[in-house]
């Protein structure tokens, strides 16, 4: 990922990852892929506007890394132009 050099407010590392928007006939939804590191805890976070450094919401449950790639799906998708990050702790 492309690491985010703005403060992360304590947070950790920043990463900014590709968004994938999955459809199908009965739902819409929003999915946040990246590929996670053994023993790392990464957190979604999403914004609906970017107009300051606090914008930042909480997307589900920490997800514990294990290697692999992790998903968080986000089931608003009536709001346009959301953004989102992984912060890893």
């Amino acid at each position: 990922g492309i690491r985010d050099r703005s403060p992360s407010r304590g947070l950790g590392d920043v990463y900014k990852r590709q968004v994938y928007v999955v459809e199908s006939a009965i739902h819409t939804a929003i999915e946040v892929t990246w590929p996670t590191s053994e023993g790392a805890v990464y957190r979604v976070q999403y914004a609906n506007e970017l107009t300051s450094t606090n914008d930042w919401e909480n997307l589900g449950a920490l997800v514990s890394g294990d290697g692999e790639t992790a998903r968080v799906f986000d089931s608003v998708t009536e709001i346009r132009g959301r953004s989102y990050r992984v912060v890893t702790y």
